[in-house]
């Protein structure tokens, strides 16, 4: 699925712009747009492939075999776990996305709404229950894709814009207060910041779970798995938010997707890392001669067993980890001169398998970014909730449509 990792800022402002609670419009652009054409190490620079061993003994075992590296075949089923014969498209969501997600925040948005009443009363607001959040998503997922400009426009009075089964399904002033409430988990067994165990994604942290599991409990990835970033656009303060300059959505969260090579299901491992992470070997480091002497195709490799480290030079040096690509080769890419004329140039054989297989998660990032569900918000946490529905949204696809009882779709 998806991992976070952290930066140094803090919280939940959302800023440039206020909005009631509920009725934000999402414009979000969804990206992942690493390739080997204009990879920065730095933008990766929160991969850890950290080793335990240090000292000159942990260097000793690098070395600079030329031969092929050996991978076993795999032998293990793969795609999806459990027959779905006879399972109808929301069956094979609520695989993903489980029943059980819709009573637990259910549960919680009514104690949130009894503890913000205690300073606060509403007496607007009556307690709900697992059917009526479930209908609360199912309208959010509606929205994404019958988009209108403002959410008050599926309520209106406008015969051109209203949505009369919208209406028939919420009251718009429900809507609004379920939107106001919603809540994933109890503020108040939120461990505080400094605390040992304190645990910046709490806010997500029961349906972030839900999520992970569910993929690994219903598919079995086949053999090539990628591993990608991509941005969930936030602007407010918050430690969790990243600035990539380089990238269409500059600022915002952002998540490493784990994705299927073989159909962008997104849950031997080809990875660009930074060069001067711990655990690359120090005599193929950037700062080293080795390196900077590097003119554009060539290359290097140290391996420890079918571990290979490779630094390729490109327009800048970019290194590669991989587990199943020989360290050398006669393979080329094309690169386009400033005059228009294409050239070949070298590249090392792992730059051909990323190339491969790295695309993936951009083709899960493009699914997800066609009829995204949710809307702005000022709440960091809503925006990763959202992009959790999406996700489910993409994999319950995939899985009906790696089912050979299930007609295709488009």
């Amino acid at each position: 699925m998806a991992a976070l990792f952290d930066s140094d800022s803090e919280e939940e402002e959302f800023i440039g712009f206020t909005i009631e609670p509920g009725f934000e419009r999402d414009n979000r652009e969804s990206e992942s747009d690493i390739s080997v054409l204009s990879v920065d190490t730095e933008d990766l620079s929160d991969l850890d492939i950290s080793d335990q061993e240090s000292g000159d003994e942990y260097e000793e075992e690098w070395n600079e075999d030329p031969g092929p590296v050996v991978v076993n075949p795999l032998v293990a089923n793969t795609g999806l776990v459990r027959d779905v014969r006879g399972y109808s498209t929301l069956n094979i969501f609520n695989l993903m996305f489980k029943d059980s997600n819709f009573d637990r925040i259910a549960e919680e948005t009514n104690r949130y709404a009894r503890q913000a009443m205690e300073a606060n009363p509403d007496p607007a607001w009556r307690e709900t229950v697992a059917e009526e959040v479930k209908a609360f998503f199912a309208l959010n997922i509606l929205f994404g894709i019958k988009q209108l400009p403002e959410v008050y426009s599926y309520w209106s009075k406008n015969q051109l814009l209203r949505v009369p089964e919208v209406q028939k399904i919420f009251p718009r002033n429900r809507f609004a207060k379920i939107s106001q409430y919603l809540h994933l988990n109890d503020k108040r067994k939120e461990l505080p910041r400094g605390h040992a165990n304190h645990d910046k994604l709490f806010k997500v942290r029961p349906l972030l779970d839900s999520i992970v599991e569910a993929v690994k409990s219903e598919y079995r990835p086949s053999k090539n798995v990628s591993i990608d970033e991509a941005m969930i656009p936030f602007k407010g303060r918050l430690s969790l938010k990243q600035y990539m300059p380089l990238k269409p959505v500059k600022r915002g969260i952002k998540v490493w997707e784990c994705a299927d090579s073989s159909n962008g299901s997104a849950f031997v491992l080809h990875r660009t890392v930074r060069g001067n992470r711990q655990g690359i070997p120090r005599q193929i480091a950037p700062s080293t001669e080795r390196v900077k002497r590097l003119r554009q195709g060539e290359s290097l490799f140290l391996r420890k067993e079918n571990i290979v480290v490779t630094v390729w030079k490109d327009k800048k040096a970019v290194y590669f980890l991989s587990s199943q690509s020989d360290p050398v080769g006669n393979d080329t890419v094309c690169r386009r001169q400033r005059d228009g004329t294409v050239i070949q140039v070298p590249s090392a054989p792992v730059v051909k398998t990323y190339n491969k297989n790295m695309g993936v998660v951009d083709l899960n990032d493009q699914m997800r970014g066609y009829y995204m569900a949710g809307r702005k918000s000022k709440k960091w946490w809503r925006c990763l909730m959202w992009f959790f529905v999406d996700v489910a949204i993409v994999n319950a696809y995939i899985l009906e449509k790696l089912s050979p009882h299930h007609r295709s779709r488009t």
